[in-house]
């Protein structure tokens, strides 16, 4: 990408963002100002892209696809559990899952977690031979995104309105696509969109927080791994000496959160005996 479509790209963004968090009303619409009413709008995505060299294409293979779930399934799970004895184990469905998702439909991140239930469907397509197999197509027609006046919604178009399109995905992706559809159980008030993905409470995911959860500890194991009680380390949270971040309405510990507490926990208690230690033997001098 040349800097010039770089400097676009950032400058159109902060528009977006401005009208979003509502610094300016929403785009399409009539702001009164001193110099009269003026339409709002994002006037860097009304200036022309500087010119591209040809895009190169990488395009996956069979084997490709299977080692990166081979990765998945059986490679980092062993590699997680030997760096991190305790705490929660990673969602590796989800993961798989949500990769396999992105690799068939060339979304971006916060494109596949904004997938409906009536975003998918199936065609039966008649081969050469006469034999019909079952093909599905996704409606690329939103993103998840998550502002201060809002929360987290889905926004009913991709970065661009002009990327809406019904995408044909591989048969890696339709399994999973077809899995996700058969288990969807409708629940308007958690989840009015009726996506996809979901988290364990039956509400949308964030993207910000995909690649969170799957290094996240509840209060609950943080609690079993110091030998401490579980309102304990909730006075820990509520006084600052423990970071927690919200997932929905309830609290998650960072690993490196926990580590880092671990060992100022240690680091603390070593010290606490030493000087008892030294007391005992030497007595106050």
């Amino acid at each position: 990408m040349t800097t010039a479509n770089k400097v676009r790209n950032v400058m159109s963004l902060m528009f977006d963002w401005a009208i979003q968090q509502g610094h300016l009303s929403a785009a399409g619409s009539i702001q009164n100002t001193r110099y009269g009413a003026v339409v709002v709008a994002n006037p860097i995505r009304a200036t022309r892209r500087a010119d591209e060299p040809d895009t190169v294409y990488f395009e996956l293979d069979a084997v490709q696809v299977k080692y990166i779930l081979h990765l998945i399934r059986e490679v980092w799970p062993g590699r997680h559990r030997k760096r991190y004895p305790v705490g929660r184990r990673p969602n590796y469905k989800l993961l798989a899952d949500y990769i396999l998702i992105t690799l068939g439909t060339s979304e971006r991140t916060a494109e596949p977690i904004a997938i409906r239930f009536q975003d998918v469907r199936f065609e039966a397509v008649e081969q050469p031979d006469g034999s019909l197999t079952m093909e599905a197509l996704v409606w690329v027609g939103g993103t998840m995104v998550r502002t201060k006046s809002r929360g987290l919604f889905r926004q009913d178009s991709p970065k661009a309105e002009r990327q809406k399109r019904w995408v044909r995905v591989p048969k890696f992706a339709a399994k999973v696509l077809s899995e996700l559809v058969a288990s969807h159980v409708p629940d308007p008030e958690r989840n009015p969109d009726h996506v996809l993905f979901t988290t364990e409470r039956g509400r949308p995911r964030d993207p910000s927080a995909v690649g969170e959860l799957l290094s996240m500890m509840t209060p609950e194991q943080v609690a079993d791994a110091m030998g401490v009680s579980r309102p304990t380390i909730s006075r820990k949270i509520k006084a600052g000496e423990i970071r927690a971040v919200k997932v929905g309405n309830r609290n998650r510990i960072p690993y490196e959160e926990f580590e880092r507490y671990w060992r100022k926990t240690m680091g603390d208690l070593v010290e606490l005996t030493r000087d008892e230690l030294r007391d005992d033997l030497f007595g106050d001098q």
